[in-house]
């Protein structure tokens, strides 16, 4: 079988779907950009990845009832490794080897498998992916060993509200639909019931393996630089002989169709969840639609989305935010349910006000619809159709994996020849059939979820295996009549205005385009250096989209970021920033155009990407209220302070308390919040007139922009910032603790979770090794060879825990190494007792690693570094790390890896001793645990602890770099 794919014209990649006799279909792809031989004309340039994925037709809803969460389970089972290359974890061990990468994932109707490849190494990869579906080996070991991380991972996830939220759906669901009590990720409970019994388990692991995986539910998709010819002759060598489909699935497949036809749930329900670990309120209003498979050449549900939203002027949200009750909104359709149906979804984030509106504001909803019902305009059609045409022409190239992932998906859902187009096809204007699915949002037809992180609401239900209490109660018959005969929507809500930021010119200078690796080893140029402003300039010569992006810093006086307060006043400015930006950065991002806008020591940094023609105009916006805003006293700064508020309690950065312990102005939630509480308006204002006095501007322009459009960027800055010139020495620098030599801290936290406790080791190492290429290319060869050991020992042999990592880190060009783990079941002491054992072990591990492999692992290295960058954002940000962060020094990815190349085994034994050996004068070690709130009491009565550790005082003088 052949079918043409359509793709864009600017896609040099081609393509060829085939199909099997065993019924799998393929999707393979000729990437010219990919290198597949190994000679040395390639040495130096960069490298592309090749990759494959596989999606199959079995998700989470088809687990037998009696063992919930087998699909997931057997997903975690296949990557272990196959009859044919019996050695365990080979796949996984191959991949890792040659500097490639592998994920998985169960939804409720499919699953994924992928991984990311150098491309001479391909075929055996292939061979290795091939047999885990032709033959895997599903031992009874590996079960034991995956029951435990499927209980690992729910453990570590059980508190995330939207798991939470998919639990309850299916809890609720009407008796006899496919939803109905299925528990979609599964636990050690739910798949070895009472008995807690292997074996029972294993016979039915083989079972549902022989009944649901076969190959005319498999799609593989395969993106190399072989020929399409090459690649087809792989797939009918190594993919043929994966199973056919038994007969008798025909027939099962049909009583699955009649059953899901079931209403999922009983509609006119209000449910209340109670989950302690949010820090703001949810409500999520649903209504359930059929099946929009059918008709995705128009996507009546983007219409309703990219209405509800909108922001600015007339919308819901601005009126939300308005009256004080709403903070965001989301509105959005999820997963297919049994191919029948779709879950629409209004989700808004309330304030303390709102929790206390939830009636009022589904009134508000309604009125909003009623906008649409009548007379949806076609103009709002054209704009999505108009951005849709964008993407797929221009939109940015995605990571290769992903992109293969995605194919695959959509191969399952889509005809072959739309396995591109259909996430951006915007067939024709349909008014009937937007008008039958808005017939769909009524109020018998809606279910009301409130989720609050505390409330005096008596909850006398749980959530089953997650433990989360609730309560559910039918909505009043008079409210759900007032809803459904709300007929108009009355002023200030009205429907949008035209979007001002959708391009209509996607031309650009082909004949600038020039060989790739020239592009990417160009440095960037400085245009402009003043003593107020400096600005550099890069033209992206490879890329056939009409992209730029365009980085502007602003560097204030040094007491912008010297203390908790001038700390808390840069968060407040940045949220009054934000709220005063919000309907231009909304516009923005409906058309394309991603915005980004932070407070970092000490800077304001704006960042815009997207098309060409609309990112000048969309800067000199943002400038502008940067440069000249200031918040008054209308109603608004109580919510944007309680928005400040919640916003930081909300950002989980996994590094926080490294961060908060090591930089000299980071402070912690608590403090700052605390501040925050008790600023006045007049000390904002006060704050943002001192900041502006002096500014110094620092600028990078990058894309399909000429240098004449960058002096134009320039002048628009220019103008908008006269000469307020600030010198370098009052400018804010911020430092970095200097842990001195053999220094071995411990520091207890207390987390927010009631169940999981994290334990992280900080290994410093040193400042700028920018300036000693040697030492940072050993530190990611460490990093690439370490990586997998410690895995494999801590989450695979020992199971301390599903989330086990271990990565270089760089806090303001200081260079250290962390290992971190989280677990459910070990305290944070024992966890960081497993941790220096296996650190201490490695130099048996360097020992070990015989030259052919410490080759291959350097090479592979190499390659990766040499990769470059899967998209001209991605590039965008690595240059103006390189400017902002490493004090100009350009390529350094290049750099490490030509050094790379001289790293030798004996140099990595230096380095490992010299840095990560206890015993070692150089070591300096950080010890980091946060408890789970349970067992934080416990922390001074581990037997655990080291006698040796000590406890950084507050009172010392640190050192910092």
């Amino acid at each position: 079988m052949e079918d043409t794919v359509i793709k864009s014209k600017h896609d040099i990649r081609d393509y060829r779907v085939i199909k099997l006799e065993n019924g799998l279909e393929a999707l393979v792809v000729h990437d010219p950009r990919i290198t597949t031989k190994d000679d040395n004309k390639n040495e130096g340039r960069q490298v592309k990845m090749c990759c494959a994925a596989m999606t199959i037709g079995v998700g989470s809803l088809h687990a037998p009832k009696r063992v919930q969460g087998l699909p997931h389970l057997l997903e975690h089972m296949l990557v272990e490794g196959s009859q044919k290359f019996s050695e365990k974890k080979d796949y996984l061990s191959y991949i890792s080897e040659h500097g490639g990468s592998t994920d998985e994932f169960t939804n409720t109707e499919h699953c994924n498998f992928s991984f990311q490849v150098n491309g001479k190494f391909l075929k055996g990869a292939l061979r290795r992916f091939a047999h885990i579906f032709i033959e895997p080996l599903l031992s009874k070991e590996i079960l034991e060993a995956e029951v435990n991380a499927v209980e690992s991972e729910f453990n570590e996830r059980k508190e995330e509200w939207k798991l939470v939220h998919d639990g309850l759906l299916c809890h609720t669901s009407r008796e006899g639909h496919p939803y109905n009590n299925v528990f979609l990720c599964g636990n050690r409970g739910s798949l070895m019931g009472e008995k807690d019994d292997c074996d029972d388990l294993h016979k039915e692991v083989l079972k549902f393996h022989r009944k649901e995986y076969h190959a005319e539910k498999m799609k593989l998709v395969i993106i190399s630089g072989e020929t399409l010819d090459g690649l087809q002759g792989w797939i009918e060598k190594l993919f043929d002989s994966i199973k056919k489909c038994p007969a008798k699935k025909v027939e099962s497949r049909k009583r699955k169709r009649i059953l899901s036809k079931r209403p999922v749930w009983k509609s006119g329900e209000q449910y209340h969840i109670v989950l302690e670990t949010l820090n703001t309120n949810i409500l999520v209003v649903s209504w359930i639609l059929l099946s929009l498979r059918n008709v995705y050449e128009h996507k009546p549900d983007r219409y309703i989305s990219y209405f509800l939203n909108q922001e600015g002027t007339g919308s819901l949200i601005s009126l939300l935010k308005d009256k004080g009750l709403a903070k965001s909104l989301t509105a959005e359709i999820g997963d297919g349910i049994c191919h029948t149906a779709n879950i629409f979804s209004i989700r808004i984030g309330l304030t303390n006000s709102g929790i206390l509106e939830i009636n009022k504001i589904i009134g508000l909803i309604y009125e909003y619809l009623t906008l649409l019902r009548d007379s949806p305009p076609e103009w709002m059609f054209k704009e999505i159709q108009s951005v849709g045409e964008l993407a797929f022409n221009f939109g940015e190239e995605n990571d290769q994996r992903e992109y293969a992932v995605k194919l695959s998906e959509n191969l399952l859902q889509y005809p072959p020849k739309h396995v591109i187009y259909a996430d951006h096809l915007y067939e024709k204007w349909n008014e009937p059939l937007i008008k039958q699915v808005l017939g769909y949002f009524l109020p018998e037809n809606m279910r009301i979820y409130v989720y609050t992180g505390g409330s005096e609401m008596e909850v006398s239900k749980l959530v089953p295996w997650f433990g989360i209490p609730y309560s559910v109660q039918d909505i009043e018959e008079s409210l759900m009549k007032f809803w459904k005969e709300t007929q108009e929507a009355h002023e200030p809500l009205g429907l949008p205005c035209k979007n001002e930021f959708i391009p209509y010119n996607t031309s650009i200078d082909v004949g600038d385009i020039v060989d790739e690796d020239f592009s990417n080893m160009t440095p960037p140029k400085c245009i402009f250096d003043e003593d107020s402003m400096k600005l550099w300039y890069k033209r992206d010569c490879t890329s056939k989209a009409p992209f730029a992006c365009i980085y502007i810093q602003i560097k204030y006086s040094k007491g912008v970021w010297d203390n908790a307060k001038t700390c808390a006043l840069s968060e407040l400015f940045i949220s009054f920033l934000r709220d005063k930006l919000n309907e231009v950065i909304s516009k923005a991002q409906m058309a394309m155009l991603n915005t980004k806008l932070r407070f970092i020591d000490g800077m304001l940094e704006v960042k815009v990407f997207g098309h060409k023609e609309m990112l000048p105009s969309l800067l000199s916006k943002i400038l502008s209220e940067v440069n000249s805003f200031m918040p008054t006293d209308d109603g608004r700064y109580e919510l944007v302070k309680e928005n400040a508020e919640s916003s930081l309690m909300e950002d989980n950065d996994d590094n926080e308390f490294l961060e908060t312990l090591l930089r000299e102005h980071i402070y912690v939630k608590d403090e700052l919040v605390n501040y925050l509480h008790n600023l006045s308006l007049d000390d904002v204002t006060e704050f943002i007139e001192e900041i502006r006095s002096q500014t110094f501007i620092e600028g990078l322009v990058h894309g399909n922009l000429s240098e004449d459009d960058a002096n134009k960027i320039y002048k628009i800055v220019k103008q908008i910032f006269p000469n307020k010139s600030l010198p370098i020495v009052p400018r804010h620098v911020e430092r970095v603790m200097c842990l001195t030599p053999k220094t071995n801290f411990v520091v207890n936290y207390s987390g927010m979770s009631s169940v999981i406790s994290t334990a992280q080791l900080y290994i410093q190492i040193r400042p700028n090794l920018f300036n000693s290429i040697k030492k940072m290319a050993l530190l990611d060869l460490f990093d690439v060879i370490v990586e997998k050991p410690f895995y494999d020992r801590i989450r695979r042999e020992e199971n301390l825990g599903y989330t086990v990592q271990s990565y270089s880190s760089e806090i303001h060009n200081v260079w250290g190494f962390c290992f971190d783990i989280a677990s459910s079941d070990h305290e944070p002491y024992y966890l960081q007792h497993r941790i220096e054992e296996f650190v201490d072990g490695l130099e048996k591990v360097f020992e070990d690693l015989d030259s052919k492999t410490f080759k291959k692992y350097r090479r592979s290295l190499v390659d990766k570094k040499l990769q470059g960058c899967s998209s001209l954002e991605d590039e965008s940000c690595q240059v103006w790390k390189e400017i902002s962060k490493y004090s100009g020094n350009i390529n350094i990815t290049q750099k490490v890896a030509e050094q790379l190349k001289q790293i030798t085994k004996d140099d990595l034994m230096r380095f490992y001793r010299k840095y990560f050996k206890k015993s070692s004068g150089n070591c300096r070690r950080l010890k980091i645990n946060v408890w789970s709130s349970e067992k934080f009491p416990e922390a001074d009565d581990s037997p655990y602890k080291d006698e040796n550790e000590e406890v950084p005082d507050d009172e010392d003088n640190p050192n910092y770099w």
